[in-house]
């Protein structure tokens, strides 16, 4: 069956490996790649290591391509735009963190506006689950882009094993087939999509559930375990949570000043998601559940039975901040375990 899907997704067009990517630097010398279109199966088998129940297989497919940010957004770009830095562990090339999803959809937001990206017709956002899976994947069927076990993970990305307790500067590790670096590790990624539960039925362009609580991070960071750092794995967040595990990097649609490939149709619907802040009301799912699954509903119910805990915790991030201080990597560590504790169901 793998092969199977292996073969689907390179008949399709999707990049061969070894094959060359068109690229683009913008304005900030930030390097995006054209991923393109194709289909995947998203979520996980039943039987792979660390797999957990929302990780539902599924076959997507994804009508439009799109760029992807070959690195986590640094802090240096991240203070060229934004103007100030809120990372824990400085560095102008190690990846921004201590932001949240609002954050990081601002920072899109921000970068979409400078004269340059206006004139090209960028409209910068986060990547949906499905993109930012399908990315990390490239042709690959297997728990990890390299592989099925963890074994050469080290070589891949910055993990609990190896990080040394901090972030490290973009792009040291292995970039996966199709070019993007650290997307095992290092920092948890924020998506644009809502946490929802998969459907059973194949998709097309899914954009995440209608609303809700929490957002979806993606890819594990330099304090998570391996297992939480596979392909399929999605973590389940508040978006005002700012931790030094978190992240983001950003998508692009090609536009009609940026066509796709060279004599593609330069036709181009508008992005697929919105960078909007406000938040929509919680809609109830209509999606299929797989048997096993829990519902969205109990999965919040898991979170919300240690946030007090987790405020508490946060507060002592906040008073520290007031007193000119930053947050040392144990609390950091301790309000994401707490956040990992509760997502799994300890």
């Amino acid at each position: 069956m793998r092969s199977l899907v292996l073969f689907i997704v390179l008949l399709i067009g999707s990049p061969a490996l070894g094959q060359q990517l068109k690229a683009i630097t913008n304005s900030i010398e930030m390097k995006l790649v054209l991923i393109h279109r194709g289909s995947f199966t998203m979520g996980s088998p039943v039987d792979e290591v660390g797999r957990m129940p929302i990780e539902t297989s599924h076959e997507v497919t994804l009508s439009k391509s799109y760029y992807l940010g070959v690195y986590e957004v640094t802090q240096g770009e991240y203070e060229k735009v934004m103007g100030s830095n809120p990372s824990t562990f400085n560095g102008a090339r190690n990846p921004v963190e201590t932001v949240s999803w609002n954050d990081a959809v601002s920072f899109c937001r921000k970068l979409s506006e400078i004269p340059e990206e206006k004139a090209a017709g960028r409209e910068y956002r986060l990547p949906t689950e499905a993109e930012w899976e399908y990315a990390c994947r490239t042709t690959s069927t297997t728990s990890y882009s390299f592989g099925e076990t963890a074994e050469s993970l080290g070589d891949s990305g910055w993990i609990k094993e190896n990080a040394g307790n901090k972030t490290h500067p973009v792009g040291e590790k292995k970039p996966n087939r199709w070019g993007l670096y650290d997307m095992h590790g290092n920092v948890s990624e924020w998506s644009q999509d809502w946490f929802g539960d998969y459907p059973l039925d194949a998709s097309t362009d899914p954009q995440g559930s209608n609303g809700g609580k929490y957002r979806v991070d993606r890819g594990g960071s330099w304090d998570a375990v391996a297992e939480n750092c596979r392909s399929a794995f999605r973590g389940i967040s508040d978006p005002p949570l700012r931790t030094s595990s978190f992240g983001f990097r950003v998508a692009l649609s090609p536009s009609v000043k940026q066509p796709e490939a060279e004599g593609a149709e330069t036709s181009v619907a508008k992005a697929p998601v919105s960078n909007a802040i406000t938040e929509p009301t919680k809609a109830p799912s209509t999606e299929k559940m797989s048997p096993g699954v829990p519902s969205r509903e109990n999965l919040e119910a898991r979170i919300d039975r240690l946030k007090p805990e987790l405020l508490r915790k946060e507060a002592e991030i906040v008073e520290l901040r007031k007193q000119g201080k930053k947050a040392g990597p144990q609390l950091d560590l301790e309000v994401r375990m707490l956040r990992r504790g509760e997502q799994s169901g300890k």
